[in-house]
């Protein structure tokens, strides 16, 4: 596994966030034609359960990678509502997370309250802490790292902006610009009027259409070009004037309480052969970040529902989807993953630099 070296000022950097270890683990969907990849989405590990990598290589598979990887800093206490199942635990490597000494409670109150927590607490040794980063849980996380500030809480660096569409793509500024597909982030109420700008700065073939703070996939759409205005209209107007909705996903912006969308380029894989069809797949790469050190933890091949010479939507071609019991995911040969990571752990320092420097400056 190919490991890269961040520099001198991103130390120093990890140092002023007064952490003996920054620790996050985070993914990257990744649209990769042979030669070069674009970077669609970043997103935090502990939202995800990664089921097309266990469809590959058993359950709990990159669970079990994510605790290895952790294990360097003990003791690992995960905070998890939903425990109590044994279909979650084996999803999560929960006999790994043991192994290695790790704790699991249901909730912060619990954790602060846990013996084997407050133990290393009160001997000024620290602990490291992985929760989801709900942003209505901000609070609450921000009050527990008070109370006990030697605690390191895992992705407390990255959290806000791998969970943000709109902050991810800031992140991509000069150089960094040409490992994104084109992209805009908008007003709702002002889309209308941005459509022949779009038009005429990007020649895309189709266009992607995201909620800002979306996930698994909720509320993306895929445009054909002559109905991009069209389908911004059905979902920016006024609710009492939006027409029927042509799929689940348009209907899903019903919902959406953001102020703010984002469009992008729709952009392609190389064609990925499963079982004698072709598919536009998209590229997850788990990654994690300890103080100086990037690793690339795993990698496969999400699948969309349907194969490119389908007679579909462009979603069933295009937006990757789990399913169980059916071909989700495909493996990545060792050549691709190993020319992937060589273009792809440099930009992701460079993007965990960028995401220090404005934690910093919060």
């Amino acid at each position: 596994m190919r490991v890269f070296t961040l520099s001198i000022s991103l130390l120093l950097l990890v140092a002023a966030l007064h952490a003996t270890q920054d620790l996050s683990f985070g993914i990257a969907d990744i649209k990769y034609d042979g030669t070069t990849l674009k970077i669609l989405e970043l997103g935090e590990g502990t939202r995800s359960m990664f089921a097309g990598f266990d469809t590959l290589h058993g359950e709990g598979a990159m669970w079990s990678n994510i605790w290895n990887f952790l294990s360097i800093k003990k003791p690992i206490f995960f905070v998890d509502e939903d425990l109590n199942t044994p279909a979650k635990r084996r999803a999560i490597s929960y006999a790994t997370l043991i192994k290695h000494g790790g704790v699991a409670c249901t909730s912060l109150d619990q954790l602060a309250n846990h013996p084997a927590f407050i133990r290393p607490n009160s001997s000024n040794t620290s602990s490291l802490v992985i929760i989801r980063h709900d942003p209505a849980d901000a609070p609450e996380i921000k009050k527990f790292h008070l109370k006990f500030p030697n605690t390191i809480i895992c992705n407390a660096a990255i959290s806000s902006f791998v969970n943000s569409k709109k902050l991810t793509d800031e992140l991509f500024t000069g150089a960094l610009r040409a490992f994104r597909p084109w992209a805009i982030t908008l007003p709702k109420n002002e889309v209308a009027k941005h459509v022949d700008h779009i038009l005429a700065s990007c020649n895309a073939k189709q266009f992607v259409i995201k909620p800002v703070a979306g996930s698994k996939g909720e509320g993306v759409l895929f445009v054909p070009r002559r109905q991009l205005a069209t389908t911004l209209r059905s979902i920016t107007a006024p609710h009492q004037r939006r027409p029927i909705t042509r799929s689940t996903n348009e209907a899903q912006w019903l919902n959406d309480t953001e102020t703010e969308l984002l469009i992008e380029s729709c952009e392609s894989s190389k064609p990925i052969d499963v079982g004698g069809e072709l598919y536009d797949a998209t590229l997850r790469v788990v990654y994690g970040f300890v103080n100086s050190t990037a690793t690339i933890l795993g990698c496969y091949w999400k699948l969309p529902s349907k194969p490119l010479d389908a007679q579909c939507t462009l979603e069933e071609k295009k937006l990757s989807h789990i399913t169980q019991g059916t071909q989700c995911a495909a493996p990545v040969s060792n050549s691709d993953a190993q020319a992937i990571a060589a273009i792809l752990l440099p930009i992701l320092t460079d993007l965990y630099e960028k995401m220090l420097k404005k934690e910093l400056e919060q």
